[in-house]
């Protein structure tokens, strides 16, 4: 148990409050505060590890793609609507890539699936890719993207088989 003591006032305690509640998050340990009138503890008691289960990475369930194709569809909704209002149409292909990407990233920062974590950057990479491509400021072959997309996304879900609960 560690204890922090004294006499907090202001922006001190408020300081201990923190630190005792980002402590009490990353290391799973409880705190509690002591006020006597004239001093005010802060104590930190650790406990253990298995009272609390790990939230590691797990594989996807119908749950968790019902949840991503919910994020997507609102996502691309929005990014066509914007599209359209601003008459960016040939700019489809890098919002349905920019769509899925923050779809993954949203149903991995909630759900925690694998291979999310994987294609959600690389989906995201790619929009950006294809947006370029699309405006002249950089060239790629059209039959690089789809090969690398199938690669990748096989990769990933390959390890999501492997290494995910």
């Amino acid at each position: 148990m560690r204890l922090f003591s004294g006499r907090f006032t202001g922006m001190t305690l408020l300081t201990a409050l923190l630190f005792a509640g980002t402590a009490s998050r990353l290391t799973q340990e409880k705190f509690e505060i002591r006020d006597d009138g004239a001093h005010t503890a802060v104590a930190i008691k650790n406990s253990k590890m298995s009272d609390t289960p790990s939230k590691g990475f797990c594989c996807s369930s119908k749950s968790t793609m019902c949840y991503w194709l919910a994020v997507f569809a609102i996502v691309y909704g929005i990014g066509l609507g914007l599209a359209i209002w601003l008459h960016a149409q040939v700019y489809e292909l890098a919002i349905l890539f920019g769509a899925i990407g923050l779809a993954c990233l949203t149903n991995f920062a909630r759900n925690r699936v694998l291979h999310c974590m994987i294609t959600g950057p690389f989906f995201l990479l790619a929009a950006i890719a294809v947006a370029l491509e699309v405006r002249g400021t950089w060239r790629m072959g059209a039959g690089f993207l789809w090969p690398v997309i199938l690669v990748v996304v096989g990769t990933a879900l390959l390890l999501e088989r492997r290494f995910a609960r």
